[in-house]
């Protein structure tokens, strides 16, 4: 059995600052976002392209048209909207693109009534540009994934 640790969720009801209006991912962005997400799994890139056909995008794109830094969004509940797939390309980072993208995730979520909420592995794992916009300690949750062995079969559970 693969058990993860345990997770707090973070919330953002109103933004405190100007938020920029960045371009968003399409579905021909999901085989890139798959690629470079750290929670890839054998059918994430379907749930990846369902999250950018119903849910808020950002993304900053390189003069070829390609993300170098990018974040999608997935429901947690009827009020919050959980930020996921956040990156920024190694060789983009240091550059205040990942405030932006940050940022403009916070406007597109908030404008259509939500929360936006983010997972954090633990309190000193929560990533400075989320406390810098006064994200708030919501709940801890559980947050992996389970796989249980019975007569030779592997199962999954998200």
């Amino acid at each position: 059995m693969t058990v993860s640790a345990d997770c707090h969720i973070w919330t953002l009801d109103r933004l405190l600052e100007e938020a920029p209006s960045l371009d968003s991912l399409t579905v021909e962005d999901a085989p890139f976002v798959n690629d470079h997400w750290d929670y890839k799994w054998e059918q994430s890139l379907e749930f990846i392209q369902h999250c950018i056909e119903l849910m808020p995008t950002s993304c900053i794109r390189n003069e070829d048209g390609q993300p170098v830094a990018m974040a999608f969004c997935y429901g947690q509940s009827p009020y919050h909207v959980n930020m996921g797939g956040f990156k920024v390309l190694p060789e983009h980072r240091k550059q205040g693109l990942g405030k932006k993208v940050h940022l403009d995730m916070c406007r597109k979520v908030l404008a259509i009534n939500r929360k936006l909420s983010f997972t954090s592995k633990s309190t000193t794992q929560f990533p400075s540009i989320f406390a810098k916009a006064q994200f708030q300690m919501h709940e801890r949750v559980f947050w992996g994934k389970l796989n249980f062995h019975k007569e030779g079969k592997v199962s999954s559970a998200r």
